[in-house]
């Protein structure tokens, strides 16, 4: 196990917050089966686990999303583990990293054919719901070369959706992104609650990774 993977998993386990010294034994064993489930969620691993319950998700005491990969039938509960700027750093306990700004996916590791940069729109300017706008997503080659893929966006109003997470209900407005370049085109999807924020989108990475579903789990 790398050091980096050592520290996110001392992460996850610092992350569950045990209830805990007790003489409660029942209590004791609900909440080693408890840490054992969230150590299971916060790995894209195989086999899929459930879904961790509002409950759970306020117990871990830590900002987290979900992130969801339809191509490859994995989903996990990501950490929070730092910033830079106005990028933050979202991380499984199996290394799989995410970088947002503003809720836009602007990096990934981890996943193979990952987006090393991007030049994208704003999450305000996402939020217009109306307009083109352009984009480049930038990868690297086999020998280590960055090369960029131009797209044109074309920017629509969906309209007003309630969307439900976790036990949750977040009125948002449905924008979609449809994304046209000379060899490639896709079609992202945002979930935009009134005061701008992202609180659940569907963005495409790669041709190998395909998209990643991302929900803000954070209250």
């Amino acid at each position: 196990m790398t050091s980096m993977r050592r520290a996110l998993a001392a992460l996850a386990l610092a992350a569950v917050g045990l209830a805990g010294c007790s003489s409660n034994k029942v209590a004791e064993g609900q909440d080693k089966l408890y840490l054992r489930t969230a150590k299971q969620v916060l790995s894209f691993r195989k086999p899929v686990q459930p879904h961790l319950t509002r409950a759970q998700i306020t117990g871990l005491k830590r900002p987290l999303y979900l992130a969801v990969l339809p191509k490859r039938g994995a989903r996990a509960y990501l950490l929070n583990i730092g910033a830079n700027g106005d990028v933050a750093t979202w991380s499984s306990t199996d290394g799989i990293m995410i970088s947002l700004r503003g809720g836009v996916v602007v990096q990934t590791l981890g996943l193979g054919e990952d987006l090393m940069s991007a030049s994208l729109p704003s999450a305000a300017v996402l939020g217009t719901g109306a307009g083109t706008v352009s984009a480049t997503y930038y990868y690297l080659t086999g020998d280590d070369q960055s090369y960029g893929v131009p797209v044109t966006c074309q920017l629509s109003r969906i309209g007003r959706e309630t969307v439900k997470i976790a036990g949750l209900s977040y009125a948002t407005t449905h924008v979609r992104e449809a994304c046209e370049g000379a060899k490639t085109q896709f079609t992202n999807d945002y979930w935009i609650q009134p005061r701008g924020q992202i609180r659940k989108s569907r963005q495409w990475i790669s041709k190998d990774v395909g998209y990643i579903e991302l929900e803000d789990l954070r209250r």
